[in-house]
């Protein structure tokens, strides 16, 4: 985990820019330069991961993302470029060839397997909540505290998640009960479909977003976003249940919380708020920049 803050402390200063940005892109890159630096454990110096290259993947990703739900077919450049970024950005393996096995430092890929299967399941979950927990932390710095203790942490453990800071507006606030909320009104897969064991021809379908939101469970504020909220044992669906529960659950959560920690805590960075928090899309008006002090001091 302090290898993820430093690496997470880093690319958020390095990619906000005098120009402006948009805030999904911003959210976008820092999560990519954190999945390969930690996750992967790509050897690529950060200097190498540009700004302009890790928004054209994250941009590639979620267009090829929306295209696979629908009949669409995307154009063929798209997956040739977001693969061609991946690959570079990953170690070659002994004969030269880009390829994701695991070797005594890195990991490497074959060049016969396609880069997006390992990248597209973290991806796609981390960037969307590290969005928008940090939109929501941006105007409130009673939300911001846990995640601003956690930053200045010095030896962060998975009890560093649980501590709790205590305001009138949020008692008994911690990294991991804001994030558990925000995996609950906003769970980023809203609906599962499994086989039925029983029958093993029907589809069994279950809506996330509509259990997660059920008054009989939640109480009368459950449409309401409350990161202070006590989970309920087993009632919180976001990455399924078992036996196929989701074996992100056990990282991305603690991930999400270090990112957004070293996003709030990263100084001379402005935020100017859109019209409301997106998801996948929906972030107009969202924008980052390096504030001009900053600029001003050639930093």
């Amino acid at each position: 985990w302090n290898a993820l803050r430093a690496v997470a402390s880093d690319a958020a200063s390095r990619y906000a820019t005098a120009e402006p940005i948009a805030f999904d892109a911003y959210v976008q890159a820092v999560t990519l330069a954190c999945i390969f630096r930690t996750l992967f454990d790509a050897p690529v110096k950060p200097d190498a991961l540009k700004l302009h290259d890790l928004v054209r993947v994250g941009r590639g990703i979620t267009t090829l993302w929306n295209h696979s739900k629908t009949s669409l077919e995307p154009h063929p450049d798209e997956l040739l470029e977001v693969n061609h970024h991946l690959r570079r950005w990953l170690r070659p393996d002994g004969d030269g060839t880009p390829g994701l096995s695991r070797d005594d430092e890195h990991w490497t890929l074959r060049a016969d397997e396609n880069p997006l299967e390992f990248l597209v399941p973290a991806f796609e979950t981390l960037w969307r909540v590290v969005a928008i927990s940090y939109a929501h932390a941006l105007p409130r710095a009673d939300w911001s505290q846990p995640f601003l203790a956690l930053a200045s942490t010095t030896n962060i453990r998975l009890a560093s998640f649980k501590t709790t800071t205590q305001t009138p507006s949020a008692p008994n606030l911690s990294v991991e009960s804001y994030i558990n909320e925000v995996l609950r009104v906003y769970p980023p897969t809203r609906r599962i479909a499994r086989l039925d064991p029983n029958s093993g021809l029907d589809i069994i379908k279950a809506s996330v977003e509509l259990a997660q939101r059920d008054t009989a469970i939640w109480g009368r504020t459950a449409n309401t976003f409350d990161p202070a909220r006590p989970i309920v044992s087993g009632k919180l669906l976001a990455f399924g249940a078992k036996p196929l529960k989701c074996p992100g659950a056990s990282w991305a959560p603690q991930a999400a919380g270090v990112i957004v920690a070293a996003l709030l805590a990263t100084q001379h960075v402005d935020v100017q708020r859109g019209a409301k928090v997106g998801g996948r899309d929906g972030w107009d008006g969202w924008l980052v920049r390096r504030s001009r002090e900053k600029a001003a001091l050639g930093q």
